[in-house]
């Protein structure tokens, strides 16, 4: 076992100092497989803590842009520290939970320890939310974390295994409804009102194609969508044509993705139907769901079982290229403009082919694009040096990793390699992949950049503004020549898009000066945003404790 005990350097700050665009870096974790965590002390982050090896874990983002792990116990990685915090759980302990009272939040309350795709999401406040997934039996318990109490809330469904779905009326909220136990459903769309979504998964007898909702503030579930039995074939339709009647198949281990509209996207998958009669197709059909409208249309892909896809060059966008039908595929990320990034996953039957391949599907022209990688399987990962890119570095071919992104970098973390004997070898690696704005060039939605987080728009450089000193430690200063009497107004952004400062005022003709304070943000990479009646002035500053 190679253990990586690495400290904190500054190439994990400026996030680019050893890491070439186009290219994957191993920048935690081991090179082994099956390795135990390191658990370190509960809440302090340290350059030695990492998640054990693990498939399928939870995953979040939160709105300061760090990343979260449960895998029975829960965990946090900074992006810009390098660094893991063990947050919350029994760490080796055998664990049975804590569900306390529903509805009302105590230190003590925690999740059973669970795996095999539980739904995440992360609320409008922030909140993490966690429904269902496997262990000794499916779950359909819905939980919520809020971060700043450290303090999980056990909010809805059943403290046992095996709960049946109850759908009520379709389209209409209860208190009684619940999905009911299941797992292989990785869903984490929210929508504009804040409310929760969850498509699909597995149970027992089979897969599932019913669309749920669930609204916070009155502790509801609502059956949008799909039916209320398993193992259904769905409705296509025509490619590209919203309609009620439309609805994909029952599937588990898909793609979630969600668009800078709104529209919520699933791809691929594996149909599977469970004993007496087993039947399992892989997929690789592409559907966009309408929230506003209830409706489904199919996108992309193909509407027959175990489609071979269609590899062409790599960084050559086209209606021809699609990736072999496959499931697992949950590292999965949306870029700035709204495109849709997808790497791995495995092809069931007779063996779990596992993938390497990482590819780009952009929602408006509804091309795919191979951007690395290649359509060879059970392929083992190439590490090269802890911290430095190179073309050579791949994570492998592996199924059930998970992924978060931040800004231009896509990270992936664990899940299971397999092999031709079909032997688990799961993982505790963290990778970081630099998107390559030269292989990519499509941001198809006005406004947008692929390395500026939503609502920055406009040129990176304007000779009428200064901003300095660049890097700060205490006092960022601007300063701008306006060409005539005008509102101006300052925002200052985290890299996921998080306001974090602003103020406006008027201004006569001649000098806007503003200083800011920047000595209790954490270090690293922020975006400064200075609108004019010129246009929008953008600057990438960098904060240096």
């Amino acid at each position: 076992m190679k253990k990586i005990i690495t400290a904190f350097v500054f190439c994990f700050l400026c996030g680019k100092c050893f890491s070439q665009a186009g290219e994957w870096t191993w920048i935690h974790g081991d090179s082994a497989i099956n390795v135990g965590a390191v658990w370190g002390v509960q809440g302090v982050p340290d350059p030695a803590n990492t998640p054990r090896s693990f498939y399928e874990a939870t995953p979040w983002t939160d709105l300061d842009g760090n990343f979260w792990l449960y895998d029975g116990n829960l965990w946090k990685y900074e992006p810009l520290i390098n660094m893991w915090t063990w947050m919350k759980g029994n760490g080796p302990l055998a664990d049975p939970g804590d569900y306390g009272i529903q509805g009302v939040p105590a230190i003590t309350n925690r999740p059973r320890p669970r795996s095999l795709g539980a739904a995440s999401w992360t609320d409008l406040n922030g909140n993490l939310w966690l429904y269902g997934g496997e262990s000794s039996g499916p779950y359909n318990d819905l939980w919520k974390y809020e971060i700043s109490t450290n303090i999980w809330t056990w909010m809805h469904g059943s403290s046992v295994v095996n709960a049946p779905a109850v759908y009520g009326t379709q389209g209409i909220p209860s208190p009684f409804n619940t999905p009911g136990s299941r797992y292989e459903c990785a869903a984490n769309w929210v929508d504009s009102n804040g409310d929760l979504w969850l498509f699909g998964g597995f149970k027992g007898g089979g897969s599932y194609n019913d669309l749920w909702k669930y609204t916070i503030s009155t502790n509801e579930w609502a059956w949008m969508k799909g039916a209320d039995t398993v193992n259904q074939t769905g409705n296509y339709g025509v490619i590209g044509v919203e309609d009620p009647a439309n609805v994909p198949c029952a599937r588990l281990s898909y793609s979630n993705l969600k668009d800078a509209q709104g529209n919520f996207w699933i791809f691929g998958g594996v149909f599977w139907q469970g004993p007496p009669i087993q039947m399992i197709y892989n997929l690789n059909d592409m559907w966009r769901f309408n929230p506003l409208t209830n409706n489904f249309t199919w996108m992309s892909g193909s509407n027959l079982a175990d489609d071979s896809g269609s590899y062409e060059a790599l960084c050559a966008a086209s209606l021809n290229n699609l990736p072999v039908s496959r499931f697992e595929s949950r590292a999965n990320w949306v870029d700035n403009c709204g495109n849709f990034w997808i790497y791995g996953g495995a092809f069931f039957f007779p063996l779990d082919f596992t993938y390497q391949d990482l590819w780009f599907f952009d929602p408006v022209t509804l091309e795919w694009d191979l951007v690395n990688g290649n359509a060879l399987t059970f392929q083992n990962p190439v590490y090269g040096n802890l911290g430095i890119s190179n073309s050579l570095n791949t994570p492998g071919g592996r199924m059930g990793a998970i992924g978060w992104r931040s800004n231009c970098y896509l990270y992936l973390f664990g899940g299971d390699l397999q092999d031709f004997n079909m032997n688990s070898r799961h993982k505790n690696d963290l990778w970081k992949f630099s998107i390559d704005t030269t292989c990519i060039t499509t941001c198809s939605t006005p406004g947008l950049s692929f390395c500026l987080p939503v609502g920055i728009t406009g040129p990176e450089q304007n000779a009428s503004c200064l901003v300095f000193p660049n890097p700060s430690a205490s006092i960022l200063s601007i300063l701008f020549e306006a060409s005539s009497n005008q509102l101006i107004e300052l925002r200052l952004y985290n890299t996921v898009g998080k306001q974090i400062y602003f103020s406006n005022e008027e201004i006569t003709k001649g000098k806007f000066e503003k200083e800011i304070n920047v000595e209790k943000l954490s270090g690293g990479i922020y975006f400064l945003q200075l609108k004019t009646e010129e246009g929008n002035i953008n600057r990438k500053v960098m904060v240096n404790h």
